[in-house]
């Protein structure tokens, strides 16, 4: 997830630490916490293109849902085993 801010200023909070001013393009992990000061906008855009807008003074933790989380890795397909004993 990426913080663009439109305008004002936003702040982050990471792991229960405390709000710390972030700059336009900060990439969010799950869980953190965003806050924008009173006449400010920002945008999280999520890794499918997606994004929520983030109104002034406005404290949010953007959670990507089912449809802007990428799908896991296919899992590996085992291969036969052996029938033992066949000839």
């Amino acid at each position: 997830m990426t913080l663009t801010i439109l305008d004002g200023s936003a702040e982050v909070a990471r792991d229960g630490d405390a709000f710390a001013r972030v700059g336009d393009g900060h990439v969010l992990n799950p869980g953190d916490r965003v806050r924008t000061t009173d006449r400010s906008h920002a945008v999280v855009t999520f890794l499918d293109g997606s994004t929520v807008e983030i109104e002034p003074a406005t404290t949010t933790t953007p959670e990507p849902t089912p449809e802007t989380t990428p799908p896991p890795p296919p899992s590996p397909t085992p291969s036969p085993s052996p029938t033992l004993g066949a000839t």
